[in-house]
């Protein structure tokens, strides 16, 4: 019996292990999965007036999202790792503390007293 080897390639903006067929090559030798290549592309389409459908960490669509006295839903875009990423306000609140290296050094982060 012999061994079977699964050749796998790393994305580099989640650091996750991909199969070759799930990896897209980008200039300069950087590698991005599908995954966080639909994730940047729906983030990338925010920004140009576009909504997006769901949050990009609990997956919750946007439509079943509380709205504001406006009935405006209100998210929010943070930068990571190369990628945009629309989150509802809740899952934002989470995310904030975990990038005290990003968030900390700034007057937001001072406010928020993640320093």
């Amino acid at each position: 019996m012999t061994a079977a080897v699964f050749v796998t390639i790393t994305c580099h903006y989640c650091r996750r292990q991909r199969a070759p067929l799930d990896i897209i090559p980008l200039p300069g030798g950087i590698k991005m999965c599908l995954g966080c290549y639909h994730q940047h592309r729906e983030a990338c389409n925010v920004l140009s007036g576009k909504p997006p459908t769901e949050c990009s960490e609990c997956h919750t669509a946007f439509d079943d999202i509380p709205r504001d006295a406006g009935g405006n839903v209100r998210l929010v875009v943070h930068y990571e790792g190369g990628l945009y990423k629309c989150m509802c306000l809740p899952c934002s609140d989470v995310y904030i503390p975990k990038r005290r290296d990003l968030y900390g050094p700034t007057e937001y982060g001072w406010k928020k007293k993640l320093v």
